[in-house]
């Protein structure tokens, strides 16, 4: 500190000087500056200026807090160290927000002044430590070492000298702030974590640059930092081995594995005992590796790995676009393995064809990576996969789960919302347990996922993606997606969809440019070196140039020149003339030219890989070539030494393509007639099943298309199942363009159904065909029945009529019971879309009789007896379905059963008992989606129970399951709407319900949409909104004219009667008033009858009115309906003061069953 004074003494004699009142002037940020008048007693006077240089002040904060202020050390008491790193790391606060977090427990004035004594005494310490401008902060002199820490992190430098490994506030307590602690707790997780992902990015750079040794001196202090990682143990064997020290690396997995078992009771995960196997079965150390395939350097690609990089770290979708050999995967792929393993996931040529064929191969991996780890480490491995999850993915896997397998339920929007949701579970659950099995599972990341050569790959796999990447589970995971296409060659829709995604900031596509001149110098100096050839001259810059002209910069064109060149030994001849390299390039020959190089066995099994494309596999190779399958093993040996093939797939799809092009057309067709030969003739036991579509391009291949017409058949049928009706509908116009008589009618047949939902008159002009092509009576009466119900669905129900009654007589004679059980379901749905009730009851008897035990019919029966105000026989019914059925042989309830009896019994009044059937866990576990409507049931019975607080909690958890399924959605609308007038809260009421009805418009389901308009024309009238209640009252009578549903008549009478009222047609309101209460009588529906005695009371005779009120009072007090008996009570009070202290305990009991303040609206007790 510096003191400059300037003096002008008076006199000459010594005194005592006394502070005056002084200014105090901040002049930078490194010094204090305060102007002082100093005052003698005796008139002696002095007048300065005092500069305070700011002193070397370092906070630490990671380990024991302490002040070092010039160089002097100052421990920290508990609060100060509390205060200081709270301000430190949030930058700003308010001095509220510290009182409160510190000082929990004494009174706020007590807090603050707490607060104020902390910073005065932090001021003792020498130096200005918090300044305080309206929010506290840092002074700017202060350095701290958590945020040099976090800085270094930040910009990657090096952590060498920081104290990053000591814990935040070590050895303070403060569980007394449990606030306080919170925060302090996440904030020490995320120091670990920084720390964490720092030393990963350390070790790493040491590894990839051959330290080994320094990589095992950071992979040490990984080690102490979380001592149960077993990624990190993995890390050490691995560089114990790249030591040379083999025993150190089984030292290392014997202490995971002591320690696991030893603090966590569990074994090591499958990929650590792999790693271990690995390692033992290695022997000594100087035993001969065959060394790994020659991979050329990536070069002139720093720019877009810099931006892939970032776009990485924004959590972006990363893309990389380009013309074939341009680098796309290799650029992708070994960014993605910096930081952690990755999974790639190749399409091939004609997987567009076949509907979620690249969904069901990532699928197949990922259980077959479960599969294994299950057989490894059993008790370790669980189960992760729910029934429901299953039986969904049975659609798509059906050889895996037979028995899940269930034909035709992804016909509509909700069935295939479903499936898509399963795969999200199946992904999400199996994703992290392969990517851990993977190359480079240790390295602390979450993983990737690339998806390869993408235009392949077929569009609803596509939609599956973009729906499973924007879920809060696949967020969750944290792993990153790559994809690769060939510029040009993906489809219009899903480049807009690519655009909207970049336009959002979501993704990031690079289109991959050629390799500059010097580029393509390089990477030709690696290849020679690589080839142990000289490579003087080729530096050149004409030979250079003319190779460059030649390839176009394009990588894999200047390495397949450079080894066809080096190959035929004429690279001499081109070094000395290097424009004799002809131009433009012509790939193929090259390639052709490097194939016709191997052995004659070798070339003739590229060839059959190439034709066959995706089905390839040794099998298949022995039986087209005939062949032993050990004598496939030299050439297949030989393709792979020569980087032409890796496994059964080709090292770059152009060569496939130069194999293919390789052999005569002639040639080809009977390749392709022997490959569609055996992989039709397989065994159904065999694992690798091969798509109809692909069945059907070799027959066509082979030039025999009557025979690939069934296979087009099949792939419609199987793509129908799924959901893909456009994908089913091409595949049976393939069909007819290709087959003979019987695949024709089969194909007209599959084509009507996938034009159904979408072209009826495309649909009907196909049945018909198919009708007269009909080769028999059992088509004939398929097709009749599908006819039925395309007329029904178009509400042409006098023709659907006559289809179906023409199929259930033809099909008495011909077709096993079941099957005319199903017949007759069609006849039901017809006979009650026209509102035949006797006839419709007759037909769904009758398939019952046919099929005992379905309990999907008896749910149509009980939907039935529903439909017709029957409530009781349908919950009878309900109750005893299960009976039909052994004891021993009695399946699980099925989702939908427990939800329609609760529905039931909610209807009938017998509340108690919809609680308790709702209550009940679903065996098996639901889905998402059944949970979902579970709970707008359990809301409703609450609703009704006037548990107003409970029924909200049900509703908010169902919204977000539901959000995506407008039937239950316009449900829990209603139900909100519901719950907000019975509170008085009308507005919120008819906002609600306005947007159920529009919703129900769009659904086009008249129960629901009467359901609706009649509770928002309710909410209109009780706003008194005349003109609204009026034209919503003229749409519900227009509606019950057609809805001959007793519920939504005795609602829609319930809402008249207010309209009326509002109207002051006091005669027409009674009117209703009655036939609401006798329509809720006849049906008993005890809740709807209560609430109508309740309506009608005010509009009749003192006398009557009393006797309505006391009849509503006993059904409620019966049923349960706690706000009923409120209200009955109250209105009882009016007349009967004897009913005002139930009036007021029913609502006291409303309010405490309600949350704060949801009743403000709702009128008291007159007496309250």
């Amino acid at each position: 500190m510096r003191l400059d004074v300037i003096a002008r003494p008076q006199n000459s004699r010594k005194t005592r000087l006394s502070p005056l009142p002084f200014q105090f002037n901040r002049v930078s940020n490194t010094a204090l500056r305060w102007e002082i008048s100093f005052l003698r007693r005796d008139s002696y006077s002095y007048t300065g200026v005092v500069q305070f240089t700011a002193p070397d002040v370092t906070l630490q904060l990671l380990g024991v807090p302490s002040l070092v202020v010039d160089g002097r050390v100052r421990q920290l008491e508990r609060k100060a160290a509390g205060v200081l790193a709270y301000v430190c790391l949030e930058s700003q606060v308010t001095r509220e927000q510290v009182a409160d977090l510190l000082w929990p427990n004494v009174p706020d004035r007590s807090a603050r002044t707490n607060l104020r004594q902390t910073l005065w005494r932090l001021r003792t310490y020498g130096t200005e430590l918090v300044v305080d401008n309206g929010l506290l902060t840092l002074a700017s002199h202060v350095h701290t070492d958590v945020i040099q820490f976090r800085l270094a992190t930040l910009e990657g430098r090096d952590l060498e000298g920081l104290t990053g490994e000591d814990k935040l506030l070590a050895n303070k307590d403060f569980s007394d702030c449990p606030a306080f602690e919170e925060w302090l707790l996440a904030e020490r997780e995320h120091h670990k974590t920084l720390l964490h992902d720092a030393l990963w990015k350390r070790c790493r750079t040491y590894q990839d640059g051959g330290d080994l040794s320094s990589a095992m001196r950071v992979a040490t202090r990984l080690l102490e930092l979380d001592p149960l990682s077993e990624p990190v143990y993995r890390l050490i064997m691995t560089l114990h081995v790249g030591l040379g020290d083999r025993a150190a690396a089984l030292a290392a997995f014997r202490t995971c594995r002591e320690v696991l078992k030893q603090e966590l009771g569990v074994s090591p995960l499958p990929e650590t005992l792999v790693l271990a196997d690995r390692i033992r079965q290695a022997g000594a150390a100087g035993e001969a590796q065959n060394p790994p395939p020659w991979q050329p350097p990536l070069i002139g690609r720093d720019a877009e790995s810099a931006r892939l990089n970032a776009a990485l770290d924004a959590g972006q979708i990363v893309m990389v676009s380009g013309p074939p050999g341009i680098g796309k995967t290799r650029l992708l792929l070994e960014i993605l393995r910096t930081r952690g393993a990755a999974l790639c996931l190749e399409s091939r040529p004609n997987d567009e064809t076949v509907p979620y064929l690249a969904l069901g191969r990532l699928a197949r991996r990922l259980l077959k990576a479960h599969q294994d780890a299950a057989l490894l480490y059993p008790a370790s491995t669980s189960e992760p996969l729910e029934d429901w999850v299953r039986a969904e993915a049975a659609h798509l896997l059906p050889d895996l789960w037979p028995e899940e397998s269930r034909a035709g339920l992804l016909s509509s929007a909700a069935a295939q919302r479903r499936f898509l949701e399963a795969m999200t579970r199946l992904v999400t659950a199996l994703l992290p347990l392969a990517l851990s099995m993977q190359e480079g599972s240790g390295t602390g990341g979450a993983g990737s996922l690339l998806l390869d050569d993408h235009q392949w790959t077929d569009e609803r796999s596509w939609e599956a993606w973009m729906f499973i990447f924007s879920q809060p589970e696949w967020r969750a995971l944290g792993v990153r997606v790559g994809i690769t296409f060939r510029q040009g060659e993906l489809s219009f829709s899903r480049l807009e969809t690519l655009e909207r995604l970049m336009d959002g900031g979501a993704a990031l596509n690079i289109n991959l440019q050629p390799l500059h001149e010097l580029g393509v110098g390089t990477l030709t100096r690696a290849f020679l070196k690589h080839r142990g050839a000289e490579s003087g001259s080729v530096a050149e810059s004409s030979m250079m140039e003319a190779l460059w002209r030649h390839t176009g910069g394009n990588p894999l064109f200047v390495l397949e020149t450079l080894r066809s060149l080096m190959d035929a030994g004429d690279f001499a001849a081109y070094e000395r003339n290097p424009q004799a390299l002809p131009l433009p390039p012509q790939l193929e020959p090259l390639l052709r030219r490097r194939l016709e190089r191997v052995s004659v066995p070798a070339l003739r099994l590229a060839r059959v890989a190439a034709v066959a494309g995706s089905e390839f596999d040794a099998q298949l190779a022995a039986q087209v070539m005939d062949l032993h399958p050990l004598d496939l093993v030299q050439p297949w040996a030989e393709l792979e030494a020569a980087q032409i093939m890796s496994g059964s797939s080709f090292a770059h799809d152009m060569i496939a393509q130069a194999a293919r092009q390789g052999v005569p057309l002639p040639v080809r067709a009977l390749l392709h007639a022997s490959i569609a030969s055996h992989l039709q003739n397989r065994s159904g036991s065999y694992p690798k099943a091969t798509a109809p579509e692909h069945l059907a391009l070799h027959w066509e291949a082979a030039g025999q298309p009557s025979s690939a017409a069934p296979h087009w058949v099949r792939a419609g049928w199987v793509a129908l199942g799924r959901g893909a009706w456009a994908d089913a509908a091409l595949d049976f116009r393939h069909a007819l363009t290709t087959g003979g008589q019987g695949s024709v009618a089969d194909a007209q047949y599959g084509l009507g159904m996938a034009l159904r939902g979408h072209d009826p008159p495309g649909a009907e002009q196909a049945m018909l065909a198919a009708l007269l092509a009909a080769p028999n009576a059992h088509r004939e009466v398929e097709v009749s029945a599908a006819l039925a119900e395309l007329y029904r669905l178009c509400g042409r129900l006098d023709d659907a009529l006559g289809q179906i009654i023409r199929a259930t007589d033809l099909a008495s004679s011909i077709l096993t019971q079941p099957e005319q059980a199903e017949l007759w379901r069609v006849r039901f749905a017809v006979h009650l879309r026209a509102g035949q009730y006797a006839a419709a009851e007759d037909a769904i008897l009758t398939a019952q009789i046919l099929a005992p035990g379905r309990t999907e019919i008896t749910n149509e029966h009980a939907l039935l007896l529903w439909m017709a105000g029957r409530l009781d026989e349908a919950a009878q019914l309900y109750e005893s379905f299960q009976l039909v059925t052994p004891s021993a042989a009695r399946q699980p309830d099925p989702a939908w059963y427990a939800g329609n009896l609760g529905w039931t019994y909610w209807a009938l009044g017998r509340l108690a008992e919809a609680e308790a059937i709702l209550a009940l866990p679903m065996t098996p576990p639901g889905s998402p989606f059944d949970v979902g409507v579970r709970q707008i049931h359990q809301a409703l019975v609450s609703i009704s129970q006037g548990r107003y607080s409970k029924a909200l909690q049900e509703l908010d958890a169902a919204e977000p399951v539901l959000g995506a399924y407008p039937p239950p959605l316009v449900d829990l609308w209603h139900r909100r709407g519901l719950l907000a007038i019975y509170a008085g809260q009308y507005k919120e009421a008819a906002a609600l319900l306005t947007q159920a009805v529009v919703l129900a418009q769009e659904v086009g389901d008249p129960v629901r949409l009467s359901l609706a308009l009649s509770g928002l024309t309710s909410a209109h009238a009780l706003l008194g909104q005349r003109a609204e209640a009026e034209h919503g009252a003229q749409r519900v009578r227009d509606l019950s004219v057609h809805i001959q549903v007793p519920l939504t008549q005795i609602v829609a009478n319930q809402a008249l009667v207010l309209v009326a009222t509002l109207g002051g047609r006091d005669e027409q309101a009674a009117n209703l008033a009655d036939e609401m209460v006798r329509q809720a009588r006849t049906c008993q529906m005890e809740e709807l009858l209560a609430r109508g005695l309740l309506l009608r009371a005010p509009l009749r005779s003192a006398a009557d009115a009393k006797f309505d009120l006391l009849e509503a009072v006993q059904l409620a007090q019966a049923g349960g309906m706690l706000d009923v008996q409120y209200h009955t009570a109250r209105a009882l009070s009016v007349t009967d003061p004897a009913w005002s202290t139930q009036a007021n305990d029913l609502y006291r009991q409303l309010i405490a069953l309600s949350p704060p303040g949801f009743l403000d609206a709702l009128a008291p007790p007159p007496t309250a």
